[in-house]
C-alpha cells in the first residue's frame, strides 16, 4: 500500500507532487484509472480526487435552480445530471483507493463534509486535503484536525488573518501537522497574478511547510516554486487531448513528466544555506585561478618591481591579491618568463 509520513511529505529534498484529477474522470471509472496510470508513469507521488455529494456543497433550492452547465467533454448540459455524474460514491472511492495501492501511487482526495472526512479516514489516506473555499469553514477543519492525520490546506482567496485563524483552529484541536498551499483561485491564473513570493512569506509568518497549488498552464512556474521553498506541488491533470471538466487548468502527461523531473532537479540543486566549497571546486582552484609569475626573464638577485610581475595560471603559487608582498623582494635564483614566484624564491 502506498503511503507517506508527514516528514516525507514535507521533505525539501524530494518535493511531493500531486496530480489533481479532481472531476476530470468525467464519471468514468475507466478514465479515472487511466489517469492514475498516466500520473504514475509521469512520476507523480499521488493522485487527488474530490469527495463530495451535491448536498454537501449547495442547498436544494440553489442546486435545483441551476439549469444549463455546459462543459467540455459532456454530452449533457443539465447541472443536476452533471453533478450527480461527477460525484464519486463510497464504493468508487474504495475501488480507486485499491487501484492506487496496486499501482504504488498514493490516493488522496479533497474532503467537503464531515461524512467525506470519515470516508477518507476509513480508507486510511495518509493526509486530508481541503480546498481554498474551506479556509473559513472552522467546524470542518476542527473536525478533520481531531482525526490525527496531517492536513493540507489551500489558501486561495484567503488573507493573512483568515489563514492565521484557520491554523489556530487546527492547532487548538491538537494537530500540529499542517501544510499550507499557496494558491490563486483564478482558472487559469495569469503569470502576473501568481505571487510566488507568498511561499516564503507563509513559511516565515506561520512556521509551517508550504507548497503550491498551481492553476497556471505553465510547468516552469511550479518548478520555480521549489526554489522559493515549496515542499508540495499540486497540479491539475488530464489525459492527452482529453476533453474534460477542468481542462482549462490541466496539463497532459508529457508536461507533467517535465514538471516532476524539473522539480526534483531544482530541489537537488538547492543545497545548503551555508557557503561551502565542494571538493571538486577546491581542486579546480589550482587549474583555474592565477598566481604571481615573472613577466620576463630575471636573474638571481634582481629586486622585483610591479612591472616584473604578471598573473597567470596555475593557482598553486602566491595569489594575485598578495602581489604587494612580492614587490621589493630579491630573487634567490633566476627565473624565466612565466615562472611562478614562490615564497622560497624571495630573499
Amino acid at each position: 500500500m502506498a503511503t507517506i509520513t508527514y516528514e516525507q511529505l514535507t521533505n525539501p529534498l524530494k518535493p511531493f507532487i500531486i496530480a489533481e484529477i479532481g472531476s476530470n474522470h468525467m464519471g468514468s471509472m475507466e478514465t479515472a484509472k487511466q489517469l492514475i496510470d498516466a500520473a504514475k508513469e509521469a512520476g507523480c507521488d499521488a493522485v487527488k480526487f474530490q469527495s463530495w455529494q451535491w448536498d454537501t456543497l449547495e442547498g436544494k433550492k440553489v442546486f435545483e435552480s441551476k439549469k444549463d452547465y455546459s462543459r467540455p467533454g459532456f454530452n449533457i448540459t443539465g447541472y443536476k445530471e452533471i453533478k450527480q455524474l461527477l460525484a464519486l460514491t463510497p464504493e468508487q472511492h474504495h475501488e480507486l483507493k485499491t487501484y492506487c495501492d496496486q499501482k504504488g501511487i498514493i490516493f488522496c482526495s479533497s474532503a467537503y463534509s464531515k461524512e467525506q472526512i470519515d470516508l477518507l479516514v476509513n480508507l486510511d489516506v495518509p493526509f486530508l486535503k481541503f480546498s481554498s473555499a474551506d479556509v473559513v469553514h472552522h467546524e470542518l477543519l476542527r473536525y478533520a484536525a481531531m482525526k490525527g492525520k496531517p492536513l493540507i490546506l489551500a489558501t486561495g482567496m484567503a488573507d493573512i488573518h483568515e489563514i492565521d485563524e484557520a491554523l489556530k483552529v487546527i492547532r487548538e484541536a491538537g494537530n500540529p501537522e499542517v501544510v499550507l498551499l499557496h494558491c490563486v483561485s483564478q482558472y487559469p491564473t495569469a503569470s502576473a497574478d501568481v505571487n510566488l513570493y507568498n511561499i516564503p512569506l507563509l513559511k516565515t509568518t506561520f512556521g509551517v511547510p508550504v507548497g503550491f497549488s498551481d492553476h497556471t498552464l505553465s510547468t516552469e512556474i511550479p518548478v520555480s516554486s521549489i526554489a522559493l521553498g515549496a515542499n508540495v506541488i499540486e497540479k491539475h491533470f488530464r489525459l492527452q487531448n482529453q476533453d474534460c471538466r477542468e481542462q482549462k487548468v490541466s496539463i497532459e502527461p508529457d508536461a507533467m513528466r517535465r514538471l516532476v523531473e524539473g522539480a526534483r532537479e531544482v530541489a537537488q540543486s538547492l543545497g545548503s544555506k551555508k557557503r561551502e566549497i565542494s571538493e571538486s571546486e577546491l581542486k579546480a582552484r589550482v587549474d583555474m585561478r592565477r598566481s604571481v609569475v615573472v613577466a620576463k626573464d630575471l636573474p638571481a638577485g634582481h629586486v622585483l618591481t610591479q612591472d616584473d610581475l604578471a598573473f597567470k595560471r596555475p593557482g598553486s603559487g602566491i595569489a594575485p591579491k598578495d602581489w604587494k608582498y612580492v614587490v621589493g623582494r630579491k630573487l634567490n635564483s633566476g627565473k624565466e618568463e612565466g615562472d611562478l614566484v614562490l615564497l622560497k624564491d624571495l630573499g
